[in-house]
């Protein structure tokens, strides 16, 4: 049986893989944020990059996601909502 197509039968296993996909669900959109404010040519400080990367709420990158569409510095990213 190829890997892709094995249903994990316990609690536990289920449970790991769902926060595995999370994780990896967070680190996308907090590669995404860096991305968009670089590629707008801002300056992205370390302090920005830590907050950034160490952020696992989706729902927050996402938020911050959104920002980084428009601000005019990338610490103002986290200005206007929780942050």
């Amino acid at each position: 049986m190829a890997i892709e197509n094995y249903h994990w039968e316990s609690d536990f296993a289920r449970e790991h893989q769902e926060i595995g996909r999370a994780e990896g669900r967070a680190e996308g959109l907090a590669g995404s944020v860096l991305r968009i404010l670089q590629r707008r040519g801002l300056a992205v400080s370390e302090e920005v990059r830590a907050r950034v990367e160490g952020c696992g709420d989706t729902e927050q990158l996402t938020g911050w996601l959104d920002r980084a569409l428009d601000v005019d510095s990338a610490e103002d990213i986290f200005n206007g909502g929780q942050g």
